[in-house]
């Protein structure tokens, strides 16, 4: 088979130029600390009113064929119990294959005090797995092995998440799928190996940097078997809650720069532009990937030191005489939503 520069990611994923069909088991996101249930499903447990999202991503723009994604995501906890549920629908396109996935996800909260929980989840999914060879270009155009060859077909799978979160920093594992899915010519069949298993490392550290600022960090790690371990560090910092800005390195040589922007207390939007210093540099112009967030009647908890407000209070109006004590005001310690829930 002969393919020239532009065809290349047309069978990039496709094992060995075979004719069998797998679903990929993981999609890049560099944002990934925006709306952490795209990569952890237990994370779904941090937020306390419906919250979710919508993903755009394009990644190697210019070249034809490479991977498009496209997510929707919407979450929310059962009232009066520890419980969440949510709702995850994945479009993925690379090169001659589409898969499409539908998941439902549960999620169970344990608080262990005011400022920990732990908690663990199941998403139960279906896949939807095409690959069109009738779009290679073949030399041979009776070649009977990709003659009108469409492998396809609907299958199940399930993705596990566990997540530990305190006041400053967080730590998750979780697999996007523990069953393999093989469609193809010879047959197609689901099959579970613990050596064909990804696993996901997510952890991160958020800090106040004084009234204005929060300092960000975070590192996402990927291990994929038959591959080399990726891993993603970012550093991102928030001005009051409303605008962020940070960078981002993937040991897959690609600097990302992001950018967020609260549009108002329900909705936050966030872009992100990714450089390649791989090979890859001369045919594409880099990634770009576009989120927004949503938090739906969401209020960002404020941890309030009662007795130090007090002192603080006794002290500034210790001189004050016949001075009339205002009326506390109700929104107080109330923020827009951050999109970390809680």
């Amino acid at each position: 088979m002969r393919l020239n520069i532009k065809h290349i990611l047309l069978v990039l994923f496709v094992c060995a130029f075979g004719v069998d069909l797998y679903a990929q088991s993981s999609y890049s996101i560099s944002q990934f600390s925006q709306h952490k249930p795209l990569i952890n499903p237990a994370t779904i447990a941090s937020n306390a009113e419906v919250n979710g999202a919508m993903l755009f991503r394009k990644q190697w723009v210019g070249i034809e064929g490479s991977p498009t994604t496209s997510i929707f995501d919407v979450n929310l906890p059962i009232r009066a119990s520890n419980n969440h549920l949510g709702l995850s629908v994945l479009a993925d396109y690379y090169g001659i294959n589409q898969n499409i996935n539908v998941s439902l996800t549960y999620a169970y909260k344990a608080k262990l005090n005011r400022n920990e929980f732990l908690s663990f989840a199941l998403s139960p999914s279906l896949e939807m797995i095409q690959a069109d060879y009738s779009l290679l270009n073949l030399d041979y155009v009776d070649d009977v092995t990709y003659l009108n060859a469409t492998p396809n077909g609907i299958a199940p799978n399930l993705r596990f998440g566990a997540f530990y979160q305190t006041k400053y920093y967080y730590l998750g594992v979780s697999t996007p799928a523990l069953l393999t899915n093989e469609f193809g010519i010879n047959g197609s069949g689901t099959t579970f190996k613990m050596s064909n298993v990804q696993y996901n490392i997510m952890a991160g550290y958020n800090r106040e940097f004084n009234s204005k600022w929060d300092l960000q960090y975070a590192t996402l790690i990927r291990q994929t078997p038959g591959s080399p371990i990726q891993a993603d560090l970012l550093f991102q910092t928030q001005y009051l809650d409303k605008y962020g800005a940070g960078v981002s390195y993937s040991s897959s040589k690609t600097v990302s720069f992001m950018f967020n922007m609260l549009i108002n207390p329900n909705f936050r939007l966030a872009y992100s532009y990714g450089y390649t210093f791989s090979q890859l540099r001369a045919l594409t112009s880099g990634n770009q990937e576009i989120m927004l967030v949503f938090g739906i009647w969401n209020k960002k908890r404020s941890y309030i030191n009662m007795p130090k407000l007090l002192e603080q209070y006794q002290n500034e109006h210790k001189n004050d005489v016949g001075t009339e004590t205002k009326k506390p005001d109700k929104n107080f310690g109330k923020q827009p939503y951050s999109g970390g829930g809680n």
